[in-house]
């Protein structure tokens, strides 16, 4: 059974580049070539260069209308790097018959055509080679010299329309395997902290903040690690399940983005100039800003003083009531926005707190009006802050270090307690989400009961929602079936930072199991 095939071009747009996909049609009618699919100039004069180069090449072209598709037909095209692609979508739309049952073989065809049919060597190879991998193709065929050779079995090598054409025909007669070797989900994982040194006490408050979906502060002088560690938070929450998968592709969908793989939790990192209503919704009427594109994931929020109060005030606002709405066009529209926030900063103005070889230059005042910028109810939805201290390299390099499963599995395992624990209250999953549903505070007992003896020192119902949930999900960590006053020693120390005057002083983290 000859197999359908299927074209698709590429778009020199940034450095993951686009894909494109191209159907032709061949009508009757009075002859004419027709693209549709917003291109711009650029494309719309390739029509007479490739039908010369199809004549050049020995192929005749359609007395009839020609009908060239562009997909995704919303995204606007440019460029000559689609010529080979549409000529050789015409050349086999002549003798096209659909085959509904026929397997289906996927070619991208990249480069310019000259008149003579000859390609046009182009610098965008690499980019179309690699969007071809992450889009499954079969085949990537490229411009080049005569009898040049590409390592890459699945990547040919072209240097006129006809040698394309041949190539073509030899797909269609021994297809093969797909060009990328690895599914998204098989490929291998990003490293998590095995490439980490020291920061342990920190590693492990990570994996408190991923087990029960708790927001992160993370805060100390320059250079120790701060951005890094919030970069990993995501990479320790476990696959979406297929729920979690569906919500997260509607939303990208609405935005007209695609995800490479939707069981991996996304990371979004709010730019500082990110206004309030890209992050509730995006720049098209209707579509969804940062704060929902993060759903089931983490928004990072880099050096967290220099953010706008009203964005503060936006991200604060979704993370509460776990989605974002606006009404841009005059109706509300609403998406589901459930994410973890990291944030990380210096702990004060000139960055010298906390550095061992460097005097801090600010006041006490100055110090708490750095802090206070940022507002104590907004610090207060932060369940865990930790300060970071400048690590020692050469004097760690020989430390022990954990696997990164050793890390993840105790997430998981965590994550299946609280699953199980509130698999009757479908409002939430985690213990950090109870914020969001307080009624769930039901499920817990000897929390409420030990919390009750320390209210008067403890006070606020934020702060003792935030300590219950923490304290239960570093007991989840460990397997425990009932919280230890261990456990909520641990869950204040973890809280106590940025309320107060606690900004910079010594924490006992030997407390902290790990």
């Amino acid at each position: 059974m000859q197999p359908n095939i299927s074209i698709y071009g590429y778009i020199n747009k940034g450095f993951d580049g686009q894909l494109v996909g191209i159907e032709a049609q061949i009508r009757s009618g009075f002859p004419g070539f027709d693209i549709i699919g917003l291109p711009d100039s650029s494309i719309k004069e390739s029509r007479e260069r490739i039908k010369a180069a199809m004549r050049s090449s020995g192929f005749k072209i359609p007395q009839q209308r020609i009908l060239v598709s562009l997909t995704p037909a919303g995204v606007p095209k440019a460029g000559s790097s689609l010529d080979l692609a549409l000529g050789m979508s015409i050349a086999l739309a002549k003798d096209k018959k659909p085959e509904p049952q026929s397997p289906e073989i996927k070619i991208m065809l990249v480069g310019e055509l000259k008149l003579t049919g000859e390609t046009v060597s182009a610098p965008y190879t690499y980019g179309a080679i690699e969007c071809a991998r992450k889009a499954g193709c079969n085949y990537c065929i490229v411009p080049g010299a005569k009898g040049q050779k590409h390592p890459d079995p699945h990547v040919l090598v072209a240097d006129s329309f006809l040698t394309a054409f041949c190539l073509v025909g030899n797909i269609i007669q021994n297809p093969n395997k797909a060009l990328s070797s690895q599914s998204a989900s098989e490929s291998k994982a990003l490293p998590l902290f095995e490439d980490v040194i020291g920061l342990n006490q920190e590693k492990m408050s990570l994996t408190y903040s991923a087990a029960g979906f708790h927001s992160l502060l993370i805060f100390g002088p320059p250079g120790t690690g701060k951005t890094l560690l919030c970069s990993r938070l995501n990479r320790l929450l476990p696959p979406h399940d297929r729920e979690e998968q569906e919500k997260l592709i509607r939303i990208y969908g609405c935005a007209s983005l695609e995800l490479e793989n939707p069981e991996v939790p996304v990371s979004r990192t709010i730019p500082h100039d990110c206004s309030l209503a890209q992050f509730v919704g995006g720049s098209a009427s209707k579509s969804p800003g940062e704060g929902a594109l993060a759903y089931g994931g983490v928004v990072i929020l880099d050096e967290l003083d220099k953010y706008s109060k009203k964005l503060i005030e936006a991200v604060k606002d979704a993370y509460d009531k776990g989605f974002t709405a606006s009404s841009k066009s005059g109706e509300l529209t609403v998406y589901p926005a459930r994410f973890i926030m990291a944030a990380n900063m210096n702990p004060c103005s000139c960055g010298g707190l906390g550095k061992e070889e460097k005097v801090c230059a600010c006041s006490a005042l100055k110090i708490q009006n750095h802090w206070n910028k940022l507002g104590k109810a907004f610090i207060e939805r932060f369940d865990i802050r930790i300060p970071v201290r400048e690590q020692k390299l050469l004097e760690m390099i020989h430390e022990e270090l954990h696997p990164d499963s050793y890390y993840k599995d105790m997430v998981k395992s965590a994550m299946d307690r609280q699953k199980f624990r509130f698999k009757d209250t479908p409002e939430i999953r985690y213990n950090g989400q109870v914020r969001l549903y307080p009624p769930a505070l039901n499920k817990f007992g000897k929390e409420i009961e030990l919390l009750k003896k320390l209210e008067s020192e403890h006070g606020g119902t934020r702060n003792m929602l935030g300590t219950i949930t923490l304290a239960r999900t570093i007991a989840d960590c460990h397997e425990r079936e009932e919280t230890t006053d261990e456990d909520f020693e641990t869950a204040f120390k973890l809280r106590k930072y940025g309320t107060g005057d606690y900004y910079w002083r010594s924490v006992n983290f030997d407390q902290i199991n790990n």
